[in-house]
């Protein structure tokens, strides 16, 4: 077996490197196969350092971004009750180049057992108040992941909400996104019917006021308006964190998953 799979990267390197007219249609046909097949002949031309390995790496590379962009696709039309988590657990894989699901799993089931059975919003408070955005570098699309969050307790004020959202789906308590201009918060809709809005970025978790919220938009440029504090959805989330995908790596030349984030936009607004 190893030494037919020798060969086969052998002649597939020889016909990479010609870059004749067949060329496209090669890597096409690559584009198309099985991943499991692409990973082996690339770790194998690796390790053979034969000449077409960076052009196989690029291949297994865009073949991965495509994959999961599928696969977000496919969560997203086929909506379920556990569908915001998976999203957000290939959108990790499509950030890291990993796929980390059992160690997120483990992370939220943690964070589920430190909640306890009938938390109250004490409860939320004391487990996310170790959570921050604080000297958190927003260039980084790294702070967009669900992994790196429940390692760190660090990323951008959006997985943060996500992270509690998702939580407190299991929890019965209504927590909800905030989509402010240049920032991301929670709302609470509470038994006596009122709307709170928090921070759980912010060390603490506190609430947060409608002075304070005036003057956070007013940092960003706009003036509050009260539509602003309309909660969102799930799919307003993960559009957010998408967004905020799409603005990092167009900034840092990432063309194949800049694409990416752009279509996954695209197909989550339904345009």
């Amino acid at each position: 077996m190893a030494a037919h799979l020798t060969g086969k990267v052998y002649a597939l390197s020889d016909l990479l490197c010609r870059r004749d007219e067949d060329f496209d249609n090669l890597c096409n046909v690559l584009l198309k196969s099985d991943l499991i097949d692409l990973q082996e002949m690339t770790m194998k031309m690796e390790e053979l350092e034969l000449p077409a390995k960076g052009i196989l790496s690029k291949l297994l590379h865009t073949r991965r971004v495509n994959e999961i962009s599928r696969k977000i696709q496919g969560s997203f039309e086929t909506a379920n009750e556990d569908s915001f988590e998976s999203i957000l657990i290939l959108i990790d894989t499509l950030i890291c180049n990993k796929d980390q699901q059992s160690a997120i799993k483990k992370g939220i089931k943690a964070l589920e057992l430190e909640l306890g059975e009938n938390p109250s919003f004490e409860d939320f408070k004391t487990v996310f108040e170790k959570f921050s955005a604080k000297g958190i570098n927003y260039q980084l699309a790294t702070n967009c992941s669900l992994f790196n969050l429940l390692k760190t307790q660090q990323g951008m004020p959006v997985i943060i909400c996500a992270l509690v959202v998702l939580l407190a789906k299991r929890k019965k308590l209504k927590f909800f996104g905030v989509n402010l201009p240049g920032y991301f918060i929670l709302a609470q809709d509470c038994t006596d019917g009122i709307i709170r809005y928090y921070d759980p970025s912010n060390e603490g978790f506190n609430e947060v006021s409608k002075s304070e919220l005036r003057q956070l938009t007013n940092h960003y440029g706009y003036d509050l308006q009260d539509e602003m504090l309309d909660p969102v959805g799930e799919t307003d989330i993960l559009i957010r964190i998408m967004n905020n995908l799409y603005r990092i790596w167009a900034k840092q030349s990432s063309s194949l998953k800049f694409r990416a984030a752009g279509s996954i936009i695209q197909m989550m607004k339904g345009v």
